[in-house]
């Protein structure tokens, strides 16, 4: 793999993930798109470009088995997209209490904790819509509530 920087559409990148498979990475941007790339090659190709946030990406975060990828927005649109195979699907969107500032899931990929106005929030994915589990004030929260 070639190594270097390069643009991702014109607006400001926000943040990047690089698949646990490594086979893909995605970037959200700052005008509501997400940009997925596939690595394999000489050099980063550009899959898709996926649409459906209507503000900044603020984060972004493929699940362990890299076929989901969750996205969340300056608005506080919590979204899971399928990107496995060629077409990208939707497959579930939902508000959380504001805009989404960092994102991980756990490493079963049964929980995804976010930081949201100061706190923690805990989703569970494979729902329809993802269901909110608790949230938290980041002072009292322990990784221990991940690995429940």
């Amino acid at each position: 793999m070639q190594t270097g920087a390069f643009h991702v559409g014109t607006s400001a990148v926000h943040d990047v993930h690089v698949s646990p498979d490594g086979k893909q990475f995605a970037a959200g941007v700052y005008d509501g798109l997400i940009h997925l790339f596939e690595l394999e090659g000489s050099k980063p190709k550009e899959k898709t470009q996926i649409a459906g946030h209507r503000a900044a990406v603020m984060a972004v975060r493929f699940s362990p088995t890299s076929d989901v990828l969750a996205s969340g927005g300056s608005d506080g649109a919590l979204r899971f997209w399928n990107v496995k195979g060629e077409t990208v699907k939707d497959v579930s969107a939902t508000r959380t209490g504001g805009g989404i500032g960092k994102m991980d899931f756990d490493p079963r990929g049964t929980t995804l904790a976010l930081s949201v106005k100061g706190s923690v929030e805990l989703w569970t994915p494979g729902t329809r819509p993802a269901k909110r589990d608790t949230s938290m004030s980041q002072h009292a929260f322990t990784w221990r509530a991940l690995l429940r």
